[in-house]
């Protein structure tokens, strides 16, 4: 169980997902099914497993789609002025959790949303992630991380196999050998912790891949937290079916092996 359990998620999932159009164009990117349930759901379900159950859902593109999934899964509904609380059961594991669809507007950068959302935060520490991406993130070490860093924030550093094999060819242009999928640079994987007063470096209209997280590391505020297991993001019609392909033939999908073991023996 994590160390700060009543941490609150803030999932990103108010994006137009253009580069999976085929699957984006009447609902949201984060209601794409993996294994005929929502993305949304197998993220919230790596974070129920390990003891966060509160769930903040920046809603923005199609965002009535979000209210209505939670809706027709039973939840208890709570409403004020400006957000829906949803009191429900997770779909796949059944863990008792809360989650709050904050309407942050449909044109609203990653980083604006984040910053509109701020209100419902609990304590000084909070994750967030994109919904567009899974992986078995240990939430645990990577809070214990953070927090040795004394830093405003930390991302998740991860690598991604390339898609491409490497050709290795010699002075004659023969070639010698034949490198699958390579793992390639240290790159973003979402699953971010922050220190709640990094609200105070941002507003409305911030990019947070563009402009908040460049400007921590160039002051010196972001550590990086570097997750060697399995990662996959959701970006395009291939990933979409790669992602199904493995939960449909993986009996335990990967983004959870580990975290559901751990989760089982507490």
């Amino acid at each position: 169980m994590l160390e700060q359990d009543s941490m609150t998620v803030v999932i990103l999932a108010g994006g137009l997902g253009s580069r999976l159009r085929e699957e984006t164009e009447f609902r949201p990117k984060t209601l794409v099914p993996i294994n005929q349930i929502p993305i949304l759901s197998h993220i919230i379900e790596i974070y129920a497993l390990q003891g966060l159950t509160d769930f903040i859902v920046c809603a923005g593109y199609l965002g009535n789609s979000i209210h209505q999934y939670f809706s027709l899964m039973g939840a208890v509904k709570k409403d004020d002025s400006n957000s829906t609380l949803y009191i429900l059961k997770s779909p796949i594991y059944a863990h008792d959790i809360k989650v709050r669809v904050v309407d942050t507007g449909e044109n609203t950068l990653a980083g604006g949303r984040l910053f509109r959302v701020r209100e419902y935060l609990s304590g000084n520490t909070f994750a967030c992630t994109y919904g567009d991406g899974v992986g078995n993130v240990d939430v645990q070490k990577q809070l214990q991380s953070h927090l040795r860093s004394n830093l405003l924030g930390t991302i998740t550093a991860v690598k991604p196999p390339s898609r491409f094999g490497i050709l290795e060819i010699d002075e004659k242009d023969l070639v010698t050998g034949f490198m699958e999928k390579p793992e390639s640079f240290w790159v973003s994987g979402g699953f971010f912790l922050f220190q709640k007063k990094i609200m105070d470096r941002m507003d409305e209209n911030i990019n947070l891949e563009n402009t908040l997280l460049r400007e921590l590391a160039v002051s010196g505020d972001l550590n990086a937290y570097h997750h060697r297991g399995f990662w996959h993001p959701m970006d395009t019609q291939r990933d979409f079916e790669a992602l199904n392909e493995i939960a449909v033939l993986d009996k335990t999908p990967p983004w959870f092996l580990g975290i559901l073991k751990n989760s089982l023996n507490e």
